[in-house]
């Protein structure tokens, strides 16, 4: 079926496309099959399948062929069981549970694709001594300028530190760092701050319910941001950050950073007026 479709010829002119869904390692064999004979008027085809480990031979059947291309598409959100499944692909030490959310909060706010390369340098960090990745390795592991100066600015932001930002963006525009990536962590961390004001609580017993857990100066900063922010102005300061990454989406002659510093310093003088 795969063959004949491959070769069929459309009603209407213009490249054909065969898409298979869900595929696994069971249709390899006639998957590559039709790879080996594809000649340039055929179908494009497209293959979807769910996760595949390294090992996998589908997978390895499209990272290697002359003809195809694997791409990883991740989830926007993403779950505790993949991250473990990720840890595990790498054959090396094991996570602990900390760690393991740690990771996770990693991910949430810098993508999926730099989560896989932070679990690989994990791998690589305690390869040969036998130890269980901690929560603090993962600490360890993630830093670098860019990952703190971008909490810093969003620090800057919660905090109405208004004076910070332009120097902050400035060094996270040399480093490369996208404006989408930004507001993305910023989104998140509006929405953490929203859940902790919305339920109405004690700040600590919010905090403390957050999954995935946050701890240290992050802990710190939402406690104190807390104290800053009222059920209004966080209501807004949502709307204001989904806004952000609707208008970076749309952006064309207007730098993304501009948009990004205009947001930014609108927030942070929110919360410097409200301070006094």
């Amino acid at each position: 079926m795969l063959s004949d479709a491959m070769k069929a010829q459309g009603f209407f002119e213009g490249p054909q496309v065969v898409t298979i869904e869900d595929a696994s390692d069971s249709q390899c064999a006639i998957v590559g099959g039709a790879l080996s004979e594809a000649a340039v008027d055929d179908a494009f085809l497209i293959v979807t399948s769910g996760s595949l480990p390294k090992r996998s031979k589908l997978r390895t059947l499209f990272e290697s062929a002359r003809n195809a291309a694997a791409a990883a598409i991740y989830a926007d959100r993403i779950d505790i069981v993949d991250v473990q499944r990720m840890i595990a692909d790498q054959n090396g030490p094991e996570a602990s549970a900390d760690a393991v959310q740690a990771i996770q909060a990693f991910g949430e706010s810098s993508g999926a694709g730099a989560m896989r390369e932070l679990i690989e340098r994990l791998a690589l960090y305690r390869l040969g001594d036998g130890g269980v990745i901690e929560a603090a390795d993962v600490a360890l592991c993630a830093g670098g300028a860019g990952a703190t100066d971008l909490d810093g600015a969003i620090d800057a932001v919660v905090l109405g530190r208004s004076g910070e930002l332009g120097a902050r963006l400035r060094r996270l525009e040399a480093q490369g760092v996208s404006a989408p990536r930004i507001a993305m962590v910023l989104s998140f961390r509006i929405k953490q701050l929203h859940n902790i004001i919305s339920s109405g609580g004690a700040a600590d017993a919010a905090i403390a319910k957050l999954r995935p857990p946050v701890y240290g100066d992050r802990r710190a900063t939402l406690v104190a941001a807390t104290r800053l922010w009222s059920p209004g102005w966080i209501e807004g300061a949502l709307r204001l950050s989904l806004e952000l990454e609707d208008a970076l989406r749309g952006a064309r002659d207007v730098s993304g950073f501009a948009i990004v510093e205009r947001c930014f310093l609108k927030l942070a003088l929110t919360v410097k007026r409200a301070k006094g």
